[in-house]
């Protein structure tokens, strides 16, 4: 269940020596939007399994106890990348509820970023 409290776009976790799962507890639209990483090192996307219907991250390989498991949205920013993987409107094409709702997901997940992101200047 998404927090309506700061970290908004990141969960952290210290393994137990468990492949998991580890819930994933903000919302996303993509998870091409999504990382992980162990220790600071993100890791490839073969190295673990998203599994969208109970939102959680799991492990082929058990990190080691202790590890620090960071789980990490980041939506797209630029123009171009925004306008393809998350919202583009077209002049003459029906705008629907979902459009609007996607596009405004889009810059609600990039403002959360910046206020996690701890930098003062970066709304």
């Amino acid at each position: 269940m998404p927090s309506n409290s700061s970290p908004f776009s990141y969960v952290r976790y210290e393994s137990s020596g468990s492949a998991g799962p580890y819930s994933i507890n903000f919302d996303y639209l993509s998870t091409s939007h999504l990382s992980v990483s162990l220790n600071g090192v993100t890791q490839a996307t073969s190295a673990y399994t998203i599994d969208t219907n109970a939102n959680t991250v799991t492990f082929n390989s058990a990190p080691a106890a202790g590890a620090v498991i960071v789980i990490e949205r980041s939506t797209p920013k630029g123009k171009s990348a925004f306008q393809t993987d998350v919202a583009d409107f077209s002049d003459g094409s029906v705008l629907t509820a979902e459009d609007l709702d996607q596009a405004s997901l889009g810059l609600l997940y990039v403002a959360q970023e910046a206020d996690d992101s701890g930098n003062a200047n970066s709304l």
